[in-house]
């Protein structure tokens, strides 16, 4: 995971403020609350890349794998169990023959 670098330009921002008439003071405290906020919401913010989405499709495809392996093994052993199951009721259930 990558960590997000957050910048914001609290003096551009100000200045556009001011350009749209507000007071100095006030758009200079405005543009620093924005980027005290921005930052507390952005600033530990981690980003996957690329790699890391392919990384986690990699694994996740290996396990998925290995479960098909597991379940086809599971399988093969009910069925290899179910088999000798019915081999041994039918030799119970038919008479002996001399």
């Amino acid at each position: 995971m990558t960590t997000l670098n957050f910048t914001f330009d609290t003096l551009k921002y100000s200045k556009r403020l001011t350009d749209a008439g507000l007071d100095a003071r006030i758009a200079e405290t405005e543009a620093e609350m924005l980027n005290e906020t921005l930052s507390a919401a952005l600033g530990n913010a981690k980003l996957a890349t690329k790699y890391d989405l392919e990384t986690a499709i990699k694994e996740l495809k290996a396990d998925a794998a290995d479960q098909r392996t597991k379940i086809v093994q599971w399988l093969a052993t009910l069925l290899i169990a179910q088999a000798a199951a019915i081999v041994t009721m039918i030799k119970l259930i038919t008479p002996a023959v001399n």
